[in-house]
C-alpha cells in the first residue's frame, strides 16, 4: 500500500502545480488532513476532507504563481510525508519562500 500512496502523493503534487484541482484531490482519502495548526499564515488550523481542499485551493489561488520543491518522500506504513520548499509570487510581484518540515524538523507519521 505504501508505494501506491507515494504514487498518489506525487501525482497530486504534479496536478496541483498545474492548477488541476480535480486531479490533485481525485485519489485523496475522503478525510485527509491538512495541519496548518502551527502556521504563521492567514488560516491556521487543522482541516479535513472537503474543507481542507477548499482552504488549500483558496490559499494557492491567491498567489500569482506557486512552485513547490519537494525534497524527499518519506514513507511510514500507509503515511507519506514530503518535506518541501514553497516559492510564492504575490500579485504585486513580491516573492516569498516557506519551508514545510524544513531542516532539523521531524515528523511522526
Amino acid at each position: 500500500m505504501s508505494q501506491q500512496n507515494v504514487e498518489i502523493v506525487r501525482a497530486s503534487l504534479d496536478a496541483s502545480m498545474r492548477g488541476d484541482w480535480e486531479s490533485a484531490f481525485r485519489d485523496a482519502a475522503p478525510n485527509f488532513e491538512l495541519d496548518w495548526s502551527r502556521t504563521i499564515g492567514p488560516a491556521p488550523g487543522v482541516y479535513r476532507g472537503e474543507e481542507a481542499q477548499r482552504v488549500l485551493i483558496h490559499f494557492l489561488e491567491s498567489w500569482q504563481s506557486v512552485r513547490v520543491e519537494p525534497h524527499e518522500v518519506i514513507e511510514d506504513g500507509e503515511h507519506v510525508v514530503v518535506p518541501t520548499t514553497e516559492h510564492f509570487v504575490g500579485r504585486d510581484g513580491i516573492g516569498v519562500q516557506a519551508e514545510t518540515l524544513g531542516p532539523g524538523r521531524s515528523v511522526t507519521a
